[in-house]
C-alpha cells in the first residue's frame, strides 16, 4: 500500500498500483475501485477526506481526483492545477482547499476550477508536506527549510535555528499543540512560547523520517527509512489522531 486513510465515519481507505480499496469495519464489506471505474493506473501519493465526505486521491504523476459516493471525478491542468504531483491538501482561513504540489506551488480550488495561491518564498522550493495548525498557522516543509505562514508575517526556520536538516519529509501537530517535524536526518519537536517563538528539541538524530502519526494515546508513531518504526510515548491520556504531511 502506498497510502492509507481512516475518514471520520471509521471507514479504512487503501491506496496501491491496483487501485483504491475502502472497508467498512461495521459491515465487513470491501470495495475495490480500479481503472474500470475511473481510477488512473498510477501509483496513489495520498489520500485525504474534506469537510464534505469527499476523498482526494493524488497520484504520483497523475494529478488528483475526487470520488464521491463511487463516483470519481478528475482534475488536471484543463482546470487550472498546474502541477501533477499534490503532496498535501490543506482548508485555508477562508474554508477553501489548498492543493500543495511537489514542484508548481500551491492552488486553490474554487468551485471546479484551480488558481495559483502566492507565498512569496516558496520559488524554486520543492514543497514536501503542508498542514494549518490549531493556531490558523500554514507550516511546509520544503526541500531547504521549513515555512510558517502567518496572518501577519512569513519566516523559515533551517538547521541553523536547529533543526536536524533544511529538507522536510513530514510535519505533524499533535493534540498539546506541539509541531513535530521529519527531516532526512532526523526529527524535531517545536514547543510554542508565549511570546509566538518556538524552541527546538532534537531526537532520532541521523535518522531518516518517512511518517508521523499521533494515535489515541498519544503516542506518535514515527516511520523511519533505516530502522523501521519508532514509538515516542510520554503516558498521558489521548485526544485524538490530528493529520500529518505526506512525502
Amino acid at each position: 500500500a502506498d497510502a492509507l486513510l481512516v475518514t471520520k465515519s471509521g471507514i479504512l481507505y487503501i491506496g496501491s498500483l491496483g487501485g483504491v480499496s475502502s472497508f467498512n469495519p461495521k459491515t465487513g464489506k470491501i470495495i475495490t475501485l480500479t481503472e474500470k471505474n475511473g481510477i488512473i493506473k498510477d501509483r496513489i501519493r495520498l489520500l485525504e477526506e474534506d469537510k464534505n465526505g469527499n476523498i482526494w486521491i493524488s497520484y504520483f504523476t497523475n494529478y488528483v481526483c475526487r470520488l464521491t459516493e463511487n463516483r470519481i471525478i478528475s482534475f488536471n491542468s484543463s482546470k487550472g492545477l498546474l502541477g501533477n504531483k499534490i503532496n498535501s491538501i490543506i482548508y485555508n482561513s477562508e474554508n477553501n482547499l489548498l492543493f500543495a504540489t511537489r514542484e508548481n506551488g500551491i492552488f486553490l480550488l474554487k468551485g471546479e476550477n484551480f488558481t495559483n495561491y502566492n507565498i512569496e518564498g516558496l520559488e524554486n522550493r520543492l514543497i514536501i508536506s503542508m498542514i494549518r495548525d490549531n493556531e490558523g498557522e500554514t507550516w511546509i516543509g520544503t526541500n531547504h527549510g521549513l515555512m510558517r505562514i502567518t496572518p501577519n508575517k512569513s519566516q523559515i526556520y533551517f538547521r541553523s535555528d536547529g533543526l536536524q536538516d533544511d529538507y522536510i519529509t513530514s510535519i505533524l501537530e499533535d493534540c498539546d499543540k506541539n509541531l513535530w517535524v521529519g527531516t532526512v536526518k532526523g526529527l524535531n519537536r517545536l514547543i510554542r512560547e508565549s511570546d509566538g517563538t518556538v524552541s527546538i528539541e532534537k531526537l532520532f538524530q541521523g535518522l531518516t523520517v518517512t511518517y508521523l502519526l499521533e494515535d489515541k494515546e498519544k503516542s506518535i508513531w514515527v516511520g523511519t527509512y533505516e530502522s523501521g518504526l519508532k514509538r515516542i510515548k510520554d503516558g498521558k491520556e489521548g485526544c485524538g489522531i490530528t493529520r500529518h504531511g505526506d512525502q
